[in-house]
């Protein structure tokens, strides 16, 4: 997974369009995973000539209790973000549940975004935009990777950096009429 290059797209999109004090929630900052998103999350920064704030940095275990925990941290800040992305669906609910718990309005103050879609986006208010990753391909290719190795151990390690791609869901208009 580019996972620098993803990061870079997800803080891009929120930079562009006008948020300039996004917070980062990621797992365990001794994993590389953790490591290239925070490198993406500096780099589309410096991208976009807008000031990285490493206060604006959370490590979370993937737990919707890191979340709460990173959003209270990035709340009691001088300047609380007006955007979060939290690479793990769990922490991003956990933050969601902070700001619905304080009456702060998602996504017009605080625009939350995550990784790893999910279907179950699709029916939050507001749909939460995310970074899909390529699952199924991943898990194929890693496949061939193990079929290739048994068949040749001697062969050097092979890497392969799939893409992510950004999906943008937006808030739908109220539809008229009562459900019944």
């Amino acid at each position: 997974m580019d996972n620098v290059g993803a990061t870079i797209q997800a803080v891009s999109y929120l930079l562009s369009k006008g948020r300039c004090c996004i917070g980062l929630i990621v797992g365990p900052r001794t994993l590389a995973v953790s490591q290239d998103r925070i490198e993406g999350w500096r780099k589309a920064h410096q991208d976009h000539g807008v000031p990285a704030d490493e206060a604006l940095i959370a490590e979370g275990d993937y737990t919707s209790e890191s979340g709460e925990a990173a959003m209270e941290k990035f709340l009691a800040l001088g300047e609380p973000p007006d955007a979060v992305f939290a690479t793990g669906f769990l922490m991003m609910t956990g933050c969601l549940g902070v700001l619905r718990a304080r009456g702060v309005d998602v996504p017009d103050t605080v625009e939350l975004m995550t990784w790893s879609d999910s279907p179950l986006l699709d029916v939050f208010d507001p749909p939460i935009s995310t970074i899909q990753q390529p699952s199924y391909e991943m898990g194929v290719r890693a496949a061939e990777l193990v079929l290739s190795r048994i068949e040749k151990p001697e062969a050097p390690p092979t890497s392969i950096i799939l893409p992510a791609e950004l999906r943008i869901r937006t808030p739908r208009a109220p539809v008229g009429g009562r459900v019944r």
